[in-house]
């Protein structure tokens, strides 16, 4: 959570919290169960450079670069269970192995207290800054809402390419056709908690 004079993220050691081994287990299996789409994901930046050499798009376009602000404890942790519950009955889950993972993520979603110094601390909203697994969930909650209603905004406006990482988004679009604030304002309106916000064109 970046404030105007913290300019740093800060970071939670994990390495001593309760569940910090199920959560190591649980962020190196459970895309085998709930395997993402990655549609719109890069790597790093050697993939981004190849992928916009790849389209040859043309040199009339324009790019604006927007970030998910302060995207993991803007993640809804309710809207978060219910999206993961969807995705195992999408990839044919039995029940058993449903309930563990929901059993799972709801353990790992309420450790959400911290140590700094002398005092203790609980993160009242959001995904806790230090485990494996925040990550991966915010990357369900993105990917599951790009799927169901981002792209369908990308289609309205018109949008030539969507590039995300980790929350840092690159859209390539056509200035003559396509209202950028219009569609961010959009973007915005998908959800009343992830907020994305321009930060350079």
């Amino acid at each position: 959570m970046r404030k105007a004079d913290s300019p740093i993220l800060p970071s939670v050691n994990w390495k001593h919290a309760p569940v910090y081994k199920l959560a190591r287990m649980l962020s190196r299996n459970l895309d085998t169960f709930i395997p993402l789409p990655h549609a719109f994901n890069i790597k790093n930046t050697i993939q981004l450079m190849n992928d916009l050499l790849d389209n040859h798009f043309d040199q009339d376009l324009k790019f604006v670069s927007v970030n998910i602000m302060n995207i993991y404890s803007n993640i809804p942790i309710t809207e978060l269970i219910k999206i993961i519950e969807i995705m195992c009955k999408q990839n044919d889950l039995n029940i058993e192995i449903k309930n563990e993972i929901i059993t799972m993520c709801n353990i790992l979603t309420k450790q959400n207290y911290f140590q700094y110094e002398d005092l203790q601390y609980i993160q009242e909203d959001g995904l806790a800054m230090g485990p494996r697994t925040s990550s991966f969930f915010s990357e369900i909650c993105l990917q599951y809402l790009e799927s169901t209603k981002i792209f369908d905004i990308l289609l309205k406006y018109h949008i030539i390419g969507y590039f995300q990482y980790v929350g840092d988004i690159l859209i390539v679009y056509k200035n003559e056709v396509t209202n950028i604030q219009e569609e961010l304002d959009s973007f915005n309106n998908t959800n009343n908690v992830i907020y994305y916000g321009r930060r350079s064109e």
